[in-house]
């Protein structure tokens, strides 16, 4: 899938991608953070990310669109979504890679504590990365949406 620039977007799903025995370090360092997400590993979920990332939040979690800063911010999400939800996890759909950016769409679900109903939430996350860590982490709705941001729409 090309952008407007000419450059390729690469499906790094798979650890190799492009008949390459390297897998994607972008890739690698989403999965990392989405398995300690679903082990409840914060610690390890914060290592992958850099100390001032910024984590650009979709209304459908927030009621308006909202920017949480740095290791503080994520953590005011990660507590928000486990005081609400058991059970709450995070299944990567696909991975696009193109240079330090990586586009994944994720189904985020759980049971609301109380009544115990499902909730599901269909997005689509955009990484950013940088010296290995993840500098920013915008959130959309669609996978469209998600690749017009970045001038692919």
């Amino acid at each position: 899938m090309a952008s407007q620039s000419g450059q390729v977007w690469k499906d790094v799903s798979t650890p190799a991608h492009d008949n390459a025995s390297v897998p994607s370090e972008n890739a690698a360092l989403a999965r990392e953070a989405y398995d300690a997400f679903n082990r409840q590993d914060l610690g390890a979920v914060l290592e992958r990310l850099d100390p001032a990332i910024e984590w650009r939040m979709h209304e459908s979690f927030t009621r308006i669109p909202r920017v949480y800063h740095g290791h503080e911010g994520v953590r005011e999400v990660y507590d928000a979504f486990h005081e609400n939800l058991d059970g709450f996890r995070a299944e990567p759909r696909e991975f696009l890679e193109r240079g330090d950016r990586l586009v994944v769409p994720v189904r985020m679900h759980g049971r609301q504590k109380g009544s115990g109903a499902e909730v599901v939430f269909e997005l689509v996350q955009v990484w950013t990365t940088r010296g290995g860590l993840a500098t920013a982490l915008d959130v959309y709705s669609t996978k469209e949406e998600a690749l017009a941001s970045l001038g692919d729409g």
